[in-house]
């Protein structure tokens, strides 16, 4: 197949450093998403086709930059690029929700996951890999297991030492891989209405995350939004107090969580903040069909940025009795409150 003819800036022989060049060849293939337009330095490039821009990008050695631009710009147009790609019938691997996998975990950081209901809805999920598992011979006798995946038989004091002291393991566990990432604006892609978003400020317990996934679950939000790095990883813990959420909820993380609440605006999603600070409470505050919740850790609350980034502020009508509530039931109240609207 022939190769497009490439912007003049897409080649590697014009003595400028490696970053201008990545810089250059950033722009070009913003052009080229968008249909065309000027080229730097008074070079024009017409619009292509996203088949043409997998070629053109491909053959001329710059997958790694597509890679980069599609990872970390999605916040201008990638949404473009995405469905570029997809629209070409190129590898699923571009449009997929989830990214490239991330890489095997050290053994002793990988999360076991103990108790029935959360090793089977790992077991369920075909994108989950699963280690080994070890279990109870009496624990075993309700579970149908692959047989790819390496199963020890103990007894349930040994499943103890496995486990935190008195985690209720109820003889099984599961040593597992971390699931992908997922990109939020192939979440938001996925947008319908009156399926709200749950958004969460430095949520870093993970009992709270877990009983949060729950319950987004229960009320069948599209997914859950955390930063990347004030949040608890997957763990045993989370695993359990999520119930088997942990696998059907969409969990994004993202690095900068002001930047992804402009994303779900742009979305078309009502971001409304809860704080007791509010004079609204949430009933007066709902009302689009999109709604992202959002909440911040107990004690310090949202941080005065992320309130900034929010379209209204918002209360739960509790009585002065309690100052405040746990995350997770005020979570639960405002999901049930938004489905209900």
């Amino acid at each position: 197949m022939d190769v497009p003819e490439v912007p003049r800036e897409l080649d590697h022989d014009h003595g400028r450093s490696d970053g201008d060049q990545r810089r250059l060849a950033a722009r070009s293939i913003l052009r080229l998403v968008r249909g065309g337009g000027e080229a730097d330095e008074g070079h024009h490039q017409q619009g292509q086709s996203g088949d043409d821009l997998i070629h053109c990008v491909v053959h001329r050695g710059l997958l790694a930059l597509l890679v980069f631009y599609q990872e970390n710009a999605w916040r201008v147009h990638g949404c473009r690029l995405r469905r570029a790609l997809a629209s070409t019938g190129a590898p699923r691997h571009w449009g997929d929700m989830r990214r490239k996998a991330r890489q095997q975990s050290k053994p002793e950081n990988r999360p076991r996951f103990w108790g029935r209901h959360a090793v089977a809805a790992a077991l369920a999920n075909p994108e989950r890999r699963i280690v080994r598992i070890s279990v109870t011979r009496e624990a075993a006798a309700d579970f149908d297991f692959d047989p790819s995946i390496p199963v020890t038989y103990a007894d349930a004091a040994d499943l103890g030492r496995l486990v935190p002291k008195d985690a209720p393991h109820q003889g099984i566990v599961a040593e597992v891989e971390r699931l992908e990432d997922i990109l939020l604006a192939e979440l938001l892609d996925q947008a319908e209405d009156g399926r709200p978003l749950i958004v969460l400020d430095q949520v870093t317990d993970p009992h709270n995350v877990g009983a949060i996934l729950r319950t987004a679950a229960a009320f069948d939000a599209l997914g859950v939004i955390t930063q990347d790095r004030h949040a608890p990883p997957e763990s045993g813990a989370l695993a359990k107090a999520a119930s088997g959420a942990l696998e059907t909820v969409p969990w994004v993380r993202v690095v900068n969580l002001a930047r992804g609440l402009d994303e779900m605006a742009e979305a078309g999603f009502w971001r409304i903040g809860l704080t007791g600070e509010a004079e609204t409470t949430l009933k007066e505050a709902l009302g689009p069909q999109r709604v992202a919740l959002v909440l911040g850790a107990e004690g310090e609350g949202m941080r005065h940025n992320t309130q900034l980034h929010c379209d209204s502020l918002a209360k739960l009508p509790i009585s002065d009795r309690i100052e405040s509530l746990n995350v997770s039931n005020a979570a639960a109240i405002a999901l049930y409150a938004a489905r209900t609207a």
